[in-house]
């Protein structure tokens, strides 16, 4: 279980991106796939996932030999939000994002 100290929904619609740290002050990046717009996470939720899928990212990049940069951080992907546990209580159904096909018509030249 951790806190969410911050979240990308101005960045990033999908997936929807928050930032967590659990109660060893461990920070992890969640990616939440499938989520309704407008039911995403706010700072300070409490938020449990069971049986979390996380990767560990090590990365270094140097465009130079004096400007080496490196990112080194965990992120935990949620493909189906039902599974997550928001302030005690499990997400539904009405949080699960549905997509929407359409065709569009193109003029015959």
């Amino acid at each position: 279980m951790g806190k969410v100290v911050c979240n990308m929904a101005d960045i990033t619609l999908v997936p929807f991106t928050f930032a967590i740290i659990d109660h060893n002050g461990d920070c992890y990046a969640v990616t939440v796939y499938n989520l309704a717009r407008g039911k995403g996470m706010i700072i300070g939720d409490s938020v449990a996932i069971p049986e979390p899928f996380m990767t560990h990212h090590k990365i270094e990049w140097s465009v130079t030999a004096d400007s080496a940069k490196k990112w080194d951080f965990r992120n935990i992907r949620v493909d189906n939000p039902i599974v997550l546990i928001v302030n005690g209580r499990k997400l539904t159904q009405e949080h699960c994002g549905s997509t929407i096909a359409a065709m569009i018509p193109s003029q015959a030249s």
